[in-house]
């Protein structure tokens, strides 16, 4: 019987990736709080993130391609909405300083790189066909 964690022909970095989506979207939905409109943002996102994990592990193709998708837009929105305005507040992150903020953005910029480039691997590729 396949399960979404019992999946033939799935590599464990497939099933590793997954499974920290699973995961962060978890976090991301605990979080909640703030200005209303980051409320409904990561709310939104949330949700996303959750499909789109599921759906990797099933090595859905869509899947593949919405997180990449997804790596490229977050940290594009995230850096456009903290770093010109160095606004620590918008992520309720009222004791970090801004240069802590430069850091978590370029490390989720990072690990947004680490994804796509997974994912675009043509072994990778080869497993959501």
């Amino acid at each position: 019987m396949n399960t979404i964690f019992n999946v033939p022909g799935r590599s464990r970095g497939v099933t590793i990736f997954g499974i920290y989506f699973l995961i962060a979207s978890s976090l991301n939905l605990n979080k909640l709080g703030g200005e209303i409109i980051l409320i409904f943002f990561n709310f939104f996102v949330s949700i996303v993130l959750l499909i789109l994990a599921i759906n990797i592990l099933q090595l859905k193709e869509w899947a593949r391609k919405g997180i990449i998708y997804y790596n490229i837009f977050i940290p594009l929105i995230s850096t456009i909405l903290i770093l010109p305005f160095n606004n620590v507040s918008l992520m309720n992150l009222p004791h970090v300083s801004p240069g802590e903020i430069n850091i978590l953005i370029g490390t989720m910029i990072i690990a947004a790189i680490v994804v796509i480039y997974f994912f675009n691997h043509p072994k990778v590729k080869e497993q959501f066909k």
